[in-house]
């Protein structure tokens, strides 16, 4: 995970196990009735605009396309 603009890692280490713990929690369909809003705060992302600026910069899409990829037949949240 590296800016491309810069040469240099575009989270800490700190940011990126939350980023694939948020990952993660977003494929789980136990977890399919909470929003990606829910699952992002309980992971220490308060800001839902920079999480979603920082999973699209670290997977190359959205939280949401990446649970909607994932958890295809269940039923998601429109929030």
């Amino acid at each position: 995970m590296w800016s491309s603009s810069a040469g240099r890692p575009c989270s800490t280490g700190r940011t990126r196990r939350r980023l694939e713990r948020c990952r993660a929690d977003l494929a789980r369909p136990e977890l399919a009735h909470h929003s990606v809003r829910d699952l992002t705060a309980r992971r220490g992302f308060p800001n839902a605009s920079a999480f979603g600026r920082a999973f699209r910069e670290a997977y190359g899409l959205t939280p949401r396309e990446h649970r909607r990829r994932n958890m295809s037949g269940v039923s998601l949240p429109d929030h």
